[in-house]
């Protein structure tokens, strides 16, 4: 990330913990709210705020990761109103020889409209 020239800075999150960034979210398989920590935040030159996650093809397709990607669109409906800059979220897997992004509300990892090339 340091070499992309459209970012202005980034940050790791740490999994747990109130100093960092994260959304409630209903896990369908252990029926409980719990905490979802995106894995970073990233600002870009063109002032937009991305939270992501990043995962690989088997974690990408859980249920769990379904339940997280969902949470944080439905975080980010609700919250953007609040902020000056855009905020973008979602799942980002690596697909050679780009990286892809899913934004959309539903979370169906299989379908291939659904994923875009994240900072292009």
């Amino acid at each position: 990330m340091e070499k992309h020239q459209n970012i202005s800075w980034w940050h790791k999150q740490n999994d747990s913990g109130k100093d960092n960034f994260a959304v409630e979210y209903f896990d369908t398989q252990e029926k409980k709210e719990r905490l979802f920590y995106p894995d970073f935040i990233i600002k870009t030159v063109d002032n937009k705020i991305y939270l992501v996650d990043t995962k690989k093809d088997a974690t990408a397709k859980s249920t769990e990761t379904k339940d997280k990607a969902e949470a944080l669109q439905k975080w980010i409906k609700e919250n953007q109103d609040k902020y000056e800059l855009e905020i973008i979220g979602g799942i980002v897997i690596s697909k050679y020889p780009n990286w892809l992004i899913h934004f959309s509300d539903v979370y169906i990892y299989e379908n291939s409209d659904d994923w875009n090339i994240f900072l292009n």
